[in-house]
């Protein structure tokens, strides 16, 4: 029986993982009223087509890019929980043996 996702659960799984990158949690911050920078790195939701992909913020401009692949194939909720704990989970391995994340 597969289990019944939440976008607030998918939301808390993002903010995990950008904790556990010392990402920022907000794609933007504002400076002053109005006035917003891009959070290079966060990691973050959009809404694509009938699902959702996994973005990374990749300069200061904003652009983002699909952590799982170019093309942003959206996915349906419990397929991106899923991939982002195994994205986690690769990410803490990696750290364990010591490999850089430059």
């Amino acid at each position: 029986m597969t289990r019944k996702i939440k976008l607030a659960t998918i939301e808390r799984k993002v903010r995990l993982l950008n904790d556990l990158t010392g990402n920022p949690v907000k794609p933007w911050y504002e400076l002053r009223r109005g006035q917003y920078v891009a959070q290079v790195g966060c990691y973050h939701l959009k809404r694509v087509g009938g699902g959702m992909v996994l973005k990374r913020i990749i300069d200061d401009q904003g652009k983002a890019e699909g952590v799982f692949s170019l093309m942003e194939t959206p996915r349906p909720k419990e397929t991106l929980w899923l991939m982002i704990e195994a994205y986690m989970n690769g990410y803490e391995a990696g750290k364990a043996a010591g490999v850089s994340d430059d």
